[in-house]
């Protein structure tokens, strides 16, 4: 019997791993036409839906209380997200938008006394992995619930009364 070689291709030795850990993580796989359609043209990067879907659920603090972010607030985020200029090439842009992604972006709120706050939403991403996470566990919980549903459909029934 000879050895077999493991498979060095590029998809087994990286792509396959780094999706296996995604999932482990909460994130969800979304093929292509879903991408596509959350998207909505081959020029966005950013799935701009679900991102306004987590920024809803943020919130801040503002002299020990908390507030949710403002729509303009929110807008403000996903303006800075998506405005990322490739002129100076791909690795540039990526990296600015990870430093914007992990480093926070300042949001003006106008808060109800009347004043400019300033807020950093730091490590958006987190943010992004921790929506992922629980919608993966609603889907999991909704998976769950559906077998035991179709296990009680399958049991015989008693018949003597």
């Amino acid at each position: 019997m000879t050895p077999v070689a493991p498979n060095s291709k590029e998809q087994y030795a990286t792509h396959l791993p780094a999706l296996h850990l995604r999932r482990n993580l909460g994130w969800n796989f979304l093929i292509t036409a879903q991408a596509s359609t959350l998207r909505g043209s081959t020029r966005e990067v950013i799935l701009r839906s679900r991102l306004v879907e987590v920024l809803l659920t943020r919130r801040y603090e503002y002299k020990s209380q908390w507030y949710p972010l403002s729509p303009s607030g929110i807008e403000q985020i996903v303006r800075e997200l998506s405005a990322l200029s490739l002129a100076e090439g791909l690795v540039p842009a990526n990296a600015r938008l990870y430093g914007r992604l992990a480093l926070g972006i300042t949001v003006t709120e106008f808060m109800p006394d009347g004043k400019k706050y300033a807020y950093v939403p730091t490590a958006i991403a987190e943010g992004v992995r921790q929506f992922a996470k629980q919608k993966a566990a609603e889907s999991a919980k909704a998976e769950r619930e559906a077998k035991r549903a179709a296990r009680l459909a399958a049991r015989p029934r008693d018949k003597t009364k």
